[in-house]
C-alpha cells in the first residue's frame, strides 16, 4: 500500500507537468500572436542564432595565428647576391684571345653597362668589346665616354651600351641594378660582387670604413674591405639591393653618387 501511494504520487507530479507544459505553450503562442512585430522578430533571431549554436558538426571557426618571422643578415646577403647576379656581367676584348677588361653592370639607363675605367685605358683606341651576359650569352658593345669638365673631372668609370647584332633579332634579357640615392654608413655592411679573369663571380662582405673626397664630389670614393681586384669593375650593395658604390681596386670603390653624376652627362 505504502509503494503505490508513491507510485501514485510520482504519476500526479507527471500528469500535472505535462498539463502545466501544454498550458504554457498555450499562453506563449497566444502572447506571441498578440505581441509587436519588432518584439516578435527579435525573439526570433534570438532563436535562430541559439539553434546555430547548437548544430552539431557545424565546422569551427578559423584560428588566425600570428608567426614571427625571423630574418637573419645572412639572409639578407643571400638575397641580395641572388637578385644582382642577373645584372652584372663580364667585359672582355672582342679578340681571338677573349682577354678580360672588367666586371660590369646595369645602370637604370637602356642597356648602358657601368664599368671600371682602368683596364679600359689601357686598351687601344681599336679595341672591342664584348659583354658576357648572366645566362651566357656574348654581346657585342660600343664604348661610350662620360663627359668630363675642369671643374668635374670623371672617376675611374667607363660606360658602355649594348650594341645590336646586324641581321639579328635576338632580344637580349638583364636586370638594372637601383643606385642608392643616399651613401651607407661608416660600419654599414655591403656585398662585393664581380668577376676576374675567372668565369665564377667573386662575393665579398665587409663593412663602410671611411670616404675620400675628389673633384667629382665631397664623397665619391667609399673605402671597405670588401673591394678587392677580384672584383674590379662589379657593384658594391648594401642589404637592401641598392648599389652604393663600384669597386675601382683593392680598398676603395666609386660612390653611387659618383657614378650618377658621371652617368648624366651620357644623356
Amino acid at each position: 500500500m505504502e509503494e503505490l501511494n508513491k507510485n501514485q504520487i510520482v504519476l500526479l507530479v507527471l500528469l500535472v507537468s505535462f498539463v502545466t507544459s501544454i498550458a504554457t505553450g498555450i499562453v506563449t503562442v497566444t502572447l506571441m500572436d498578440q505581441a509587436p512585430a519588432a518584439v516578435t522578430q527579435t525573439i526570433n533571431r534570438i532563436v535562430e542564432r541559439t539553434v546555430e549554436k547548437i548544430v552539431p558538426g557545424a565546422p569551427p571557426p578559423p584560428v588566425i595565428k600570428e608567426v614571427q618571422v625571423i630574418v637573419t643578415e645572412e639572409d639578407l646577403i643571400v638575397k641580395v647576391i641572388n637578385g644582382a647576379l642577373p645584372g652584372i656581367v663580364r667585359i672582355i676584348s672582342a679578340g681571338e684571345d677573349k682577354t678580360f677588361i672588367s666586371s660590369g653592370f646595369f645602370v637604370p639607363m637602356d642597356g648602358v653597362i657601368a664599368a671600371s675605367g682602368a683596364l679600359v685605358a689601357t686598351a687601344t683606341s681599336t679595341t672591342s668589346y664584348q659583354a658576357i651576359l648572366a645566362d651566357g650569352n656574348v654581346v657585342p658593345l660600343t664604348n661610350l665616354t662620360p663627359v668630363a669638365s675642369s671643374t668635374s673631372p670623371i672617376p675611374d668609370l667607363n660606360f658602355f651600351k649594348l650594341a645590336p647584332l646586324l641581321g639579328s633579332n635576338q632580344i637580349w634579357k638583364w636586370t638594372e641594378l637601383t643606385l642608392a640615392k643616399e651613401l651607407p654608413a661608416i660600419g654599414q655592411t655591403v656585398v662585393a660582387l664581380g668577376y676576374s679573369d675567372r668565369p665564377d663571380v667573386n662575393v665579398a662582405v665587409g663593412i663602410i670604413s671611411s670616404f675620400l673626397s675628389t673633384g667629382v664630389s665631397t664623397k665619391s670614393l667609399v673605402m671597405t674591405n670588401a673591394a678587392s681586384g677580384e672584383n674590379l669593375g662589379g657593384p658594391l650593395m648594401n642589404i637592401k639591393g641598392e648599389v652604393v658604390g663600384m669597386s675601382q681596386r683593392a680598398g676603395f670603390a666609386v660612390s653611387s653618387e659618383a657614378i650618377a653624376t658621371a652617368l648624366a652627362t651620357l644623356k
